[in-house]
């Protein structure tokens, strides 16, 4: 489980939330009023699953506005080992267009190292086109099984199956996934336009982690800028924020129980209708807690809560343990 699962569903987490921060409805209600009212930007006749694959291209993007990073280092390149070791088609050549295209893609990071900055339109157009490989290859980790994989003649997958070169598979997906790539352009080229302003003057940290989110299971934020961390959402519907978003946004600095980031504020950016909103912590603890209490008390708090959950689960494990044993004593297995 990961803090947005935990959130998501029924759980002790979940009923944490509930209890201490359920004045929800007003704010969410305002946010998706105001959202409403703006333009989508991009293809408004995406499939629903392209355009998942288009939310976790951008993230992609958007990581190479922050930092030149090494694409070596992601869940893509996991996802690319993993579609090696099982899927049967792939062959000694695609092990060795894998690690060139990586090593490929690192090269062209460095060469035209693109962050902070706006690019050329034939260097923006091949990025986009990696973004839309590593997100192909990152959802390969994430489904595992290989035998779900869609087999369609114009997806990634055959064009990757079919191709000899690296070009000649970037070749393949530029063409194919165009309506992709034309939307990914757009959402890039807003996000620079509210962004680049901030990109050389602030520090960012991508995907922070906190003190307290191995005791959750996993909780990574997008990044922080200075001392705010946002949350980047792609959604394409009209009123897209909900309460559970809410109390993501503010679990991140509630879980940095050793203050690490020293987080003042929090925000989203919704990248589809380039709307930006912030609120100071503080407050917005305020508005959907209904009381006055400082950061360090919530913290205190949902630290409480957690140690208590981890110990009932200790508990339970040992008493499952004990029958266990109880078990196998009375058929003779010890």
């Amino acid at each position: 489980m990961s803090l947005t699962s935990l959130l998501d569903h029924p759980s002790f987490l979940r009923d944490f939330f509930c209890r201490h921060f359920g004045n929800t409805k007003e704010i969410v209600k305002d946010i998706n009023d105001e959202i409403s009212k703006l333009p989508l930007i991009g293809n408004s006749n995406l499939l629903p699953a392209d355009a998942g694959t288009i939310g976790t291209a951008f993230d992609y993007r958007a990581r190479f506005y922050f930092q030149n990073y090494d694409p070596h280092a992601t869940v893509a390149f996991e996802g690319a080992k993993l579609l090696l070791d099982h899927n049967y088609r792939t062959t000694l050549l695609h092990r060795s267009l894998i690690y060139e295209l990586f090593s490929r893609l690192y090269r062209d990071v460095l060469t035209i190292q693109p962050s902070g900055k706006k690019l050329r339109a034939i260097q923006e157009e091949r990025l986009n086109i990696y973004c839309l490989v590593l997100t192909f290859f990152e959802q390969q980790f994430r489904m595992r099984d290989m035998s779900i994989i869609v087999d369609r003649e114009e997806s990634i997958l055959e064009s990757f199956l079919a191709s000899k070169t690296v070009e000649g598979f970037m070749g393949k997906v530029r063409s194919h996934q165009d309506k992709l790539l034309h939307d990914l352009r757009a959402l890039s080229d807003v996000f620079y336009r509210d962004w680049g302003a901030y990109l050389q003057e602030r520090r960012f940290i991508l995907n922070p982690t906190f003190s307290g989110s191995r005791d959750v299971g996993g909780a990574d934020a997008d990044f922080i800028m200075g001392r705010i961390l946002f949350e980047l959402k792609t959604n394409r519907t009209p009123r897209p924020i909900n309460r559970v978003m809410l109390w993501q946004l503010i679990g991140y600095p509630l879980l940095d129980f050793r203050n690490e980031y020293k987080l003042s504020k929090v925000g989203f950016y919704f990248a589809r209708r380039g709307y930006r909103i912030e609120w100071t912590l503080a407050n917005l603890l305020s508005i959907l807690s209904g009381r006055q209490l400082s950061l360090i008390s919530w913290r205190k708090q949902l630290s409480k809560v957690i140690g208590h959950s981890e110990r009932v689960k200790l508990q339970k494990d040992a008493l499952f343990g004990l029958a266990r044993m109880g078990l196998e004593r009375k058929f003779g297995v010890l």
